[in-house]
This record gives structure tokens, C-alpha cells and sequence, in this order.
């Protein structure tokens, strides 16, 4: 589920992933710092950057974490509406009495596993609450019955 596109995926651990990423951008601030030979007061203001920096990793981390859960949405969707498409085409091109059964069973059975990985990547990779999970997979619900 997580790629969509060529080149194009979400981040199945993104909790994890960014906060390495930050870690280590922290890291490498204090390490270059401590190879200058600062005086009291501009390790002062060294450390001032330092929290501007948190600061800034911060909030590119939430834009990116809202990015990512919007393009997970979008990842599910479709992928759920390449899963039934040839569900489908086969039921109407058979035309046979089981049509309608086959298409609510094929129908039942993607969006169930689609919405399981979903909420699983939801979950462990993003750790969103039971409570926002459940407004999320809501919607996807609404949009998918649209």
C-alpha cells in the first residue's frame, strides 16, 4: 500500500524515520559546535540555534506527518479502486446470475484488506490515537461509497 507511483511511497514507519532524521540533524549540530573554540557567550547563542533548530524540525516534521497521512488516504483509495476494477469487469462481462454476489463479496474483501493495512500502517508507522483513526478510516469509508 505504500507506493502509488514510481518514485511515490509513504513511509510505513514514519514516527521512527523522522525522528531519526531530526536526531541526527541534532547530532550533527552539536558535533560541529563542539569543534569550535566558542567563548561562554557564543555557546550561549549556540544553543539558542539549537532550539530554533528543534524548533524548525518540529513543525517541518508535522507539515510532513500530515502530508504523509494525506497521501496514505489517497494511496488507499486507489488502490482500492485498482483492486475491484477487474472484479468488476468480470462480473459484468459474465452477466450470470451471480453477478450481484460476486461483486458484494469482491467488494467486501478488498476494501476489508486495503483498510486493514491502512489501519495498520496508521497505527504502528504513524501512531495516530484509536479516536483519529477512527474519524480517518471514516472518511475514506464516505469517500470510497461516493
Amino acid at each position: 500500500m505504500k507506493r502509488r507511483f514510481n518514485g511515490d511511497e509513504v513511509s510505513d514507519d514514519f514516527v521512527s524515520a523522522s525522528n531519526q532524521i531530526e536526531r541526527d540533524v541534532i547530532e550533527t549540530f552539536e558535533s560541529k559546535c563542539s569543534e569550535l573554540q566558542a567563548t561562554d557567550a557564543w555557546i550561549d547563542d549556540l544553543q539558542k540555534e539549537k532550539e530554533e533548530l528543534s524548533s524548525g524540525l518540529e513543525k517541518v516534521k508535522s507539515t510532513w506527518f500530515e502530508k504523509q497521512i494525506q497521501k496514505l488516504d489517497t494511496f488507499c483509495l486507489g488502490n482500492i479502486q485498482k483492486e475491484l476494477d477487474p472484479i468488476l469487469r468480470g462480473a459484468v462481462e459474465s452477466l450470470d446470475d451471480e453477478m450481484w454476489p460476486k461483486i458484494q463479496e469482491g467488494y467486501k474483501r478488498v476494501v476489508k484488506e486495503i483498510m486493514e493495512q491502512y489501519k495498520q500502517i496508521m497505527t504502528r508507522g504513524f501512531r495516530i490515537e484509536e479516536e483519529e483513526l477512527d474519524e480517518n478510516t471514516e472518511k475514506i469509508e464516505i469517500k470510497i461509497n461516493e
